[in-house]
């Protein structure tokens, strides 16, 4: 037995060497390291390629397999980059269950940050699981790091992809990912850029060109709650999304979905403010826009954007689409501030057909409720309720405004509470008061379950506006509850004068009624526009079409009975029509066939929704004498003798008038006769070239002038002129010394008659062959300065101090004088802005004191001294009180690109926030039209901020690198495309990003000047930025910024 167990111990020790040497990494860099290591798992060919051993890649390698598909398989397969960064290049690229790529920051600085992976591909990107989980993780102690997926195919998430913090202060990473199909996120995978309650989350930027499926949990809780960014170019379904704060008064994340066609939201999102534990107050809520630009945008989970106690303020939430919008029973959308010295966010559904509500909605406040807006081209239901109120002493209530009907006939039914009530009232802080409801539809009704509860101390108002039937059998309230000098609200009630409205509900106080006029056309104004019933097969207006049955897109005229037209003429877009939702136009895949039918015009493709043309066949046997044929269908076909007396080409260049002879050969015609005509060439022909005309020289024509000589040159008859100063005479008496020039006898120099005095007239008379000198009295030019002149130099000059008129120069006098004045436009200078020249003589100039913006000065202080509020190029200079607003993405990267404004609102931690409002007129609207507030914004890059102590700008081991590219996602072309505010802050905003590409630390470029109309009249009106800027270290940074303008 003592034998046998010694035997034993040491294959069991010789198998933990093994296991010990398959442990220990291996040093790569290059796809021949991993070839050289791996052996038959990744031969030297274009196989496949898997990768099973621990590989350490050192910093900025790029592990380029070319178009191999590779896995990294488990147990073991692991490429290592650290804090550092790698590249890796594939056609696909797996990695397999118990397979890792990663980049952990786990040791001491400045090793404590994650390092940076990029993937390429040009295939799908895998990351799966199966016994165990594949994994990409770039996870760190300080902060996380980044991945880059940028696959060309799908990118499929079964396993773990992690950018999160590794400690209890460590920050979230960034995630970007760009798939040229779909991105599927598979249940119980991971998917996290999770930060610390000390460190804000990350960020993840997904764009597929297919559909997007969340499947699983999005991790973006921190100290403030991360960034996530979708794009889908079909549908996207969301389940958990989690961008909550956890920090000392944290601020939730913001949440941005878009689907090509239809979203669904099936599980809850959250991004909710924290509290605090210290006094610090509480964090704020975060932002969510959710849009599906064709199909129904469906939530049938909680979305959630709630401000935490005592004082943090509701988010924002937005939700947008092509189709309708559809809250289940049972669910949450809320944008509420929960304590009672919060206010509520606001909340906007813009539906092009229907929206409906089961559930609740909620923008209520302790301090003060908010907005829900509801704009619907059908129909707007709410059989769930609405909560706008301030609940606590002296809160003040929101509202609800409704728009139905906007695209043709649509209707209002309220069945529910709606409730804008204002809180009570306190010595300390006074009385609350009601809110508004706004709501306009074709038919309003209020059920006999339905309630518009707008009192408080002081009442609020409910104004309803039917273009049809107004009916309310529900309850509409806006008295006073008591208190302080308490007072009623108001109710108005606006129908068509030829419907009466059916009011048996209980509405105090009395309402205003008001009939007014049915409008019969566009032009008219102070009436209703009706909804007549479309697909009875008469047009009303504002119809411009109309079948008889169910009304439906796609028959030409549309589902709201206006013509239609879906096909836009164009192979190279797929167009597609939905009974219900209408038109659409989607560009086919590149390279598919655009064919006119006719092979002999080329193969033509389609590329971005356009047909390129091809390149014809060549059918040519290079036979003039043989017809070449091509058939449409069938290509190019034999080659048949042309007809006799074709022209045709011997290929001798020294006959003509060859001619086929109708056998399929060409005969040579006559000789070429080779005369150019002109007597300085001799003239032959040569077979290859034709007629040569060689040039001779000699003699050629006299043209009978004595100043020239007649010889040949360069193939012409010549007369070049005599050497200038040869003696001739032209015969005239007031020229002498006579000589050739130019190859003309010329008078050589005019005769002076000059008698030296300066007041008579020097003249030589030809006729009587005689100089004549006239006297003459006073005169201007003879140098003397005389009664009535203000100077005489005695010369012909306009430009220097004295005129020809003997009138001193000064500016003014339409004469620019030399050394003294760089313009003179007469009566036309001006200091009027954008003038070309100034009355200073000197033209239009940045640090002269007028702002000529039609040269680009945004500013002019009558300097040129940076740093003065205006700079030596004439742009706005931020101010000395103006502050960075980190664009709420991840802290860690956020210091890229950020945005600058004066005197900034902060949020509850004193960091600048990205919702800024202003109110129409006051100081900080910078413009001049009413009904529209202009905001100064700067772009600044590169910046070291001291709200963002995570983020480095620039090199260096911990450095992001510096803005090498930066691009405007909101608003989008398309937005531009349709408001004119929307084009015109884009092009605001694509300047200012071009001069942050390649610029300075601390960079800030020209003023933008933003617009921002209302909504309508006394409605506030939004507008959304989104930019996103790129490093050189491929660091992707996206900045948001609202501006909110206040009636």
């Amino acid at each position: 037995m003592r034998p046998r167990f010694a035997i034993a111990v040491l294959g069991a020790l010789a198998a933990s060497a093994g296991l010990a040497r398959q442990a220990h990494a291996l040093n790569a860099c290059t796809l021949a390291d991993i070839i050289a290591s791996e052996g038959a798992n990744c031969p030297a060919s274009t196989a496949p390629c898997s990768i099973k051993k621990n590989y350490t890649i050192a910093n900025g390698c790029i592990l380029d397999f070319g178009n191999r598909a590779v896995t990294v398989s488990g147990p073991g397969g692991t490429l290592d980059v650290g804090s550092r960064s790698m590249t890796i290049k594939a056609g696909s690229f797996t990695i397999g269950s118990g397979g890792n790529v990663q980049g952990l920051g786990n040791h001491p600085a400045p090793q404590d940050r994650g390092g940076m992976i990029m993937i390429q591909t040009t295939g799908a990107v895998v990351v799966d699981k199966a016994a165990a989980n594949g994994i990409v993780d770039v996870s760190g102690d300080t902060l996380a790091g980044t991945v880059l997926i940028q696959a060309g195919g799908p990118v499929t998430l079964k396993g773990k992809l992690m950018a999160k913090n590794s400690t209890t202060s460590g920050g979230g990473g960034s995630i970007t990912i760009r798939a040229g199909g779909d991105f599927i996120y598979a249940a119980a995978g991971v998917l996290s850029v999770g930060g610390s309650a000390l460190s804000a989350a990350g960020s993840i930027d997904i764009v597929a060109s297919g559909r997007v499926d969340l499947g699983d949990l999005v991790d973006l809780v921190g100290g403030d709650g991360g960034a996530l960014d979708v794009e889908a170019g079909a549908d996207a379904v969301t389940r958990k999304i989690d961008a909550d704060a956890t920090g000392d008064a944290g601020s939730g994340g913001c949440v941005g979905i878009v689907a090509g066609t239809q979203l669904q939201i099936l599980g809850p999102i959250t991004e909710d403010g924290s509290g605090s534990s210290i006094g610090s107050g509480g964090g704020c809520g975060g932002f969510g826009c959710f849009e599906s630009r064709f199909g129904d945008l469906n939530v049938s989970a909680n979305v959630l954007a709630e401000g935490n106690v005592p004082d943090g303020g509701g988010g924002d939430l937005a939700f947008i689409s092509r189709g309708s919008i559809n809250v289940a029973s049972g669910t949450i959308v809320s944008a509420r501030a929960s304590g009672d010295m919060g206010c509520g966010g606001c909340l906007l559904m813009d539906a092009f057909f229907d929206v409906t509500s089961a559930g609740m909605l909620d923008t209520s406040g302790g301090f003060g409720g908010n907005f829900t807006e509801l704009d619907a081209g059908r129909n707007v239901t709410l059989t769930g309720p609405v909560d706008a109120s301030g609940r606590a002493i002296a809160g003040f209530g929101g509202g609800l405004v409704v728009v139905a009907g906007q695209q043709g006939r649509g209707n209002l039914s309220i069945q529910n509470m709606v409730d804008v009530r204002g809180g009570g009232c306190s010595v300390s802080f006074g009385c609350g008061a009601g809110g508004l409801t706004d709501l306009s539809a074709c038919d309003v009704t209020l059920t006999a379950a339905g309630r518009l509860l707008a009192g408080g101390p002081q009442g609020g108002e409910n104004d309803l506006t039917a273009r049809e039937q107004l009916t309310i059998l529900g309850n509409v309230d806006a008295t006073t509850t008591g208190g302080t000098a308490p007072a009623d609200g108001v109710n108005r009630f606006v129908y068509p004068s030829r419907k009466p409205p059916s009011i048996s509900g209980s509405v105090t106080p009395s309402p205003s009624l008001t009939a007014m006029p049915t409008c019969t056309s566009a032009t008219q104004s102070g009436c209703l526009v009706p909804c007549p019933t479309c697909g009875n097969g008469v047009v009303e207006f504002p119809e411009t079409c109309d079948t008889v049955g169910t009304p439906q897109s796609c028959d030409g005229c549309s589902v709201f009975c206006q013509v239609e037209n879906c096909n836009d003429a164009n192979v190279c877009t797929s167009d597609s029509c939905s009974p219900s939702l209408g038109c659409r136009h989607v560009a086919v895949p590149d390279g598919t066939s655009c064919s006119d039918g006719n092979v002999c015009n080329g193969n033509e493709q389609c590329a971005n929704g356009t047909c390129l043309t091809g390149v014809p066949l060549n059918c040519s046997d290079n036979n003039p004498c043989t017809l070449d044929p091509c058939d449409p269908t069938a290509g190019c076909q034999p080659h048949t003798p042309a007809g006799a007396g074709t022209t045709c080409s011997d290929n001798n260049a020294c006959t003509i008038g060859d001619s086929c002879d109708g056998s399929g050969t060409c005969q040579p015609g006559g000789p070429r006769v080779c005369n150019d005509g002109r007597e300085c060439t001799t003239d032959t022909c040569d077979p290859v070239r034709g007629c040569v005309f060689t040039n001779r020289t000699g003699s050629c024509t006299d043209d009978g002038n004595t100043c020239t000589a007649d010889v040949c040159s360069g193939g012409n008859c010549t007369h070049p002129t005599q050497p200038d100063g040869t003696a001739c005479d032209d015969g005239a008496f007031c020229t002498v010394n006579e000589a050739c020039h130019g190859g003309s006898c010329s008078g050589g120099v005019p005769r002076s008659c000059d008698d030296g005095n300066a007041c008579t007239t020097d003249s030589c008379d030809e006729t009587a062959k005689a100089c004549v000198n006239s006297p003459l009295g006073s005169c201007c030019g003879n140098g003397v300065t005389e009664p009535g002149e203000e100077c005489d130099d005695g010369n012909t000059s306009n430009t220097d101090a004295c005129l020809t008129t003997c009138v001193a120069a000064r500016c003014g006098d339409g004469f620019v004088q030399t050394g003294v004045e760089e313009c003179d436009l007469g009566a036309q200078n001006s200091n009027a802005p954008n003038a070309a020249c100034r009355t200073d003589c000197h033209p239009q100039r940045c640090g002269d004191g007028i702002v000529d913006d039609q040269h680009g000065e945004q500013c002019d202080d009558g300097n040129t001294t940076a740093g003065d509020g205006c700079s030596p190029q004439c742009a706005a200079e931020l101010p000395a009180t103006a502050q960075r607003i980190p664009g709420k993405g991840n802290p860690a990267t956020d210091c890229a690109l950020e945005w600058a404004m004066d005197r900034p609102a902060v949020d509850s931690k004193g960091v600048p926030s990205i919702k800024q409002k202003c109110k129409d007129g006051t100081s900080c609207d910078t413009g001049t039209t009413a009904g529209e507030c202009t905001f100064s914004v700067w772009i600044c890059a590169n910046n070291t901020d001291p709200h963002l102590p995570t983020c480095r700008p620039g090199a260096g081991s911990s450095g992001i690198g510096t803005v090498v590219s930066a691009d405007v996602s909101k608003p989008s072309t398309a937005e531009a495309g349709v408001r004119p505010e929307d084009a015109a802050n884009r092009q605001e905003l694509l300047r200012a990003t071009l001069a942050t590409q390649a610029s300075p630390p601390d960079f800030c470029g020209r003023r933008m000047q933003i617009r921002v109309p209302l909504k309508a009249p006394g409605r506030k009106g939004v507008k959304t930025l989104r930019i996103r800027g790129t490093t050189d270290r491929t660091v992707v940074d996206s900045d948001t910024l609202k501006l909110f303008c206040l009636p």
